[in-house]
């Protein structure tokens, strides 16, 4: 099925603007708080290596872990424009277990096809870039893997340069946020710089999973599931 970069922006905007408080208390829950607690509260790396060591830190990871609810809800909150913020936030926690797995499933297909040659990994990344929202709406592990591969045999390049350009744009942000917080609090350890890292990985967990959700749909999502 063809795919429209443009057609799944334009409902990605269009669903933030319809419900903003739901989709805002969504992240602000599970992606902005848990961001500005991590960042404030840890000291900020100043070379790759602890970099590299912060990531790892169990901190991190849980912050990480609790972002894949949030964007499981986000999800819901898409694929059914019905229900409330809070039906949304309880089927996000039923998926959540089995969610942590798809994500890290992705991740190890994606890293081993970069690992290989770039191309391959580039091409495994688009193929599976609706595998989220697939299981936010199934529900199931496998059925969610099966769906994302049939449905971007054409479109996985399409897929692959959108989720790279809303990546760059946000990095842009994330470079443009840094400047700001640097002139208000030049040691970079205060509260402004957290919460402008926070919000600025708010945004981009946000329009990232609409946008995942909205591709899925366009590429002729299954009949739903029950709620």
């Amino acid at each position: 099925m063809s795919f429209s970069v443009s057609k799944a922006w334009e409902a990605t905007q269009a669903a933030i603007a319809a419900r903003p408080a739901d989709y805002a208390l969504l992240v602000a829950a599970f992606v902005f708080l848990p961001n500005v607690l991590l960042d404030y509260f840890t000291a900020a790396p100043t070379e790759a290596s602890e970099v590299l060591a912060q990531l790892r830190r169990p901190e991190t990871l849980a912050v990480n872990l609790v972002s894949i609810l949030g964007q499981l809800g986000v999800m819901a909150l898409f694929l059914w424009p019905g229900r409330s913020a809070g039906a949304a936030i309880r089927r996000a926690a039923r998926l959540w277990p089995l969610g942590i797995l798809v994500v890290l499933a992705f991740g190890a297909i994606s890293a081993a096809g970069l690992a290989a040659l770039v191309l391959p990994g580039i091409y495994l990344i688009g193929r599976l870039f609706t595998v989220l929202p697939a299981y936010a709406d199934q529900g199931r592990f496998a059925d969610a893997f099966r769906t994302a591969w049939a449905q971007t045999p054409r479109a996985w390049w399409k897929l692959f340069f959108a989720g790279l350009i809303l990546v760059a744009a946000f990095m842009f942000v994330a470079l443009i946020a840094g400047i700001v917080t640097t002139l208000l609090d030049p040691s970079g350890e205060g509260l402004v710089t957290s919460l402008l890292s926070a919000l600025v990985a708010s945004l981009f967990s946000l329009y990232l999973a609409v946008f995942q959700a909205a591709a899925y749909v366009q590429l002729g999502a299954p009949e739903p599931v029950a709620a």
